[in-house]
Formats: structure tokens, C-alpha cells, sequence
């Protein structure tokens, strides 16, 4: 069987923020029902259940607080994990 993806003309604008509110900004993504999900088994994200989406760089506007992300790396330097300085939720 298969399967088509169908293919939006429009992206929907998602606002977003860190918990402090320290940190904000938009997302435009296909409608978050016909995304595919990823999952990464670092300690990270398998300790906190993230289930990830990722958009295009263009398609991430900060608004307020990009200076107040902070990154960690593992050692392989593949993945990279931002992270809100003041509150320490993961952007």
C-alpha cells in the first residue's frame, strides 16, 4: 500500500515560550497533526519524554530572550540541546 503525504501551501504560525517567559517565539509548521514526530534516546530527552518536531531555521522567530539560551553537547557532538538560563526549560 502508499501512502501520500499531502503537501500544505500554509504554514500555521505556533507561539511559544520558555516557563519564565524569559524566552519567546514563533514556529511555523505544517499542522502539528500531520507532522512526524521524532524520538531521541539521549538521557535527556528519555528522562523528560520529549517527542521532537523540527522546523526549517527560517521557520523559527525569536522574539524576546535569544540571548538566553544556553546549549549543552555530549561528547559526539551530534545532538544539541537549548536551554533557557533562567528557568532551564529546553527551547
Amino acid at each position: 500500500m502508499t501512502t501520500v503525504t499531502p503537501i500544505y501551501s500554509e504554514l500555521i504560525a505556533y507561539k511559544a515560550n520558555c516557563h519564565c517567559s524569559a524566552v519567546t517565539f514563533t514556529v511555523r509548521l505544517c499542522p502539528l497533526s500531520t507532522l512526524k514526530l521524532g524520538e531521541c534516546n539521549c538521557s535527556i530527552c528519555t528522562r523528560n519524554g520529549y517527542l521532537m518536531v523540527y522546523p526549517a531555521r527560517e521557520n523559527v522567530e525569536y522574539h524576546t530572550g535569544a540571548d538566553n539560551l544556553t546549549e549543552f553537547r555530549f561528547a559526539s557532538e551530534t545532538g544539541v540541546h537549548k536551554f533557557c538560563k533562567t528557568c532551564g526549560s529546553s527551547i
